[in-house]
Order: C-alpha cells, then structure tokens, then sequence
C-alpha cells in the first residue's frame, strides 16, 4: 500500500477485521477521538495516510501476523510452566471439585490435543510422538480415573508440553501470511475457519484450562500469582 491509497473508516471506531496489509503492522489511532492509545510510531521510514476518522501507519519493520501468533504461543506455554511450578505430583489429581477434571488429566489433553488439531490441519507438521498408552489415559473415558500409576508427572507433562508447542511453532514459522486465510477441515472449521485462527485457538486452549488450575491452586493454599 502506498501513500495515496485510503481504507475505509467507520465513524465508530471500529474498523473492517477483514483487511490484510500483506507483512505489514497496522496502527489505527482516533483523529477525532483518542480511542486506541498506541505508541507513537511515526519514523523517517514510516507510510501515513489519514481520512476522515482514523490516522493510519505502516512500518516495514513491524510485527507481522505470523510472529504475533508466535509470540502468543509462547507465552501461553510459559504461563503454564509459572501455574504448576509449585505444584507436586499429587497436587495434579487434586479436583476442584468432585466433578472436574484434575490438572493431571487436563495437562495430558492439551498436549493430545494439539498434536491432533495440528495434524489435522497441517498432516507435513513434524509433532512429537506420544509415549505407549497416553492418547487412551488422556481421552474423555479417563478423566474419572484418580489412579496415579495411569498419569504422568510434572516434569513429565511440561517437558511434553514444550516439545509439542514448540513444534507447533515451528510448523508456524513456515507459513507465510496468505497461508493463514487458507481454510480449514473438519469438526473444527466451523469454530475456526482459517488456519489463523487455529493457531490462535490453541494459545487460547492453555488459557482456557489455566483458570481450572488456579482454582486447584486456591484450594491447595498457594500463593496467588495475579
């Protein structure tokens, strides 16, 4: 895009979700009103164009699609780590209730999950192979088992974690930005239509889950984090 070209703005502020600047970043701020209060970016090398309601910036060098995907991805997996750090073994099968899941089970459904969802999307994805039995100790049927002998440790699921998230990234890295609107296949696609918003999904997925084990964390007595 260059200097002459405009988008169209809406007066309320919220701008088309469905526009894709190829690697570029793109900063909006409110002309008119101070909506978004990003930093200033306006550099020797920078592109601006402004219309009616918004001021808009482009830098070359600015965070593209696929490293903000792979910064979230990062971190999510990080969060874990910091959640469970003070954790036991036996504090993983503690339930939040009788009902829920304990932290144990969850670990192992992530892991499982994402290497399935990934390779359902992405079948030329390098993942991890998975230790004999773990898919069948992890599935829906064995989320009521409270039998240590059927789970991992900690060290164990994190070390898991980390091998399988970070070759998810890496399947990331190979993309370029038009592969991330390409559509996706199965149960999934009606939840996530592009492969973008599958590997958003799963940094959410850790997220998610993580809410679960600070209730364990309440009900163990541990220092609160946030």
């Amino acid at each position: 895009m260059g200097i002459r070209d405009r988008r169209t703005c809406v007066p309320t502020g919220i701008a088309p979700h469905t526009d894709v600047l190829s690697s570029r970043s793109l900063y909006w701020t409110l002309s008119c009103v101070s909506v978004f209060d990003f930093p200033r970016v306006l550099e020797s090398d920078a592109e601006q164009t402004s219309g009616n309601f918004f001021t808009i910036v482009f830098k070359d060098d600015a965070m593209n699609s696929i490293e903000l995907l792979k910064g979230s991805l990062n971190l999510s997996k990080n969060m874990i780590g910091m959640i469970v750090a003070d954790l036991s073994d036996a504090d993983l099968l503690v339930r939040p209730v009788p009902e829920a899941n304990h932290f144990a089970w969850q670990l192992g459904h992530l892991i499982l999950a994402e290497r399935n969802i990934l390779l359902e999307q992405l079948p030329s994805a390098s993942m991890p192979e998975l230790p004999a039995g773990f898919a069948e100790a992890h599935g829906k049927e064995a989320a009521t088992s409270n039998d240590p002998s059927k789970f991992c440790t900690k060290d164990q699921y994190l070390a898991l974690l980390n091998q399988m998230r970070d070759a998810s990234i890496a399947a990331l890295s190979k993309l370029n930005e038009s592969d991330l609107d390409k559509p996706t296949i199965g149960g999934l696609a009606g939840f996530f239509p592009t492969l973008g918003s599958i590997f958003g999904m799963l940094s959410d997925h850790i997220m998610m889950h993580l809410g679960q084990a600070t209730v364990v964390r309440r009900k163990l007595g541990k220092p609160v984090l946030f």
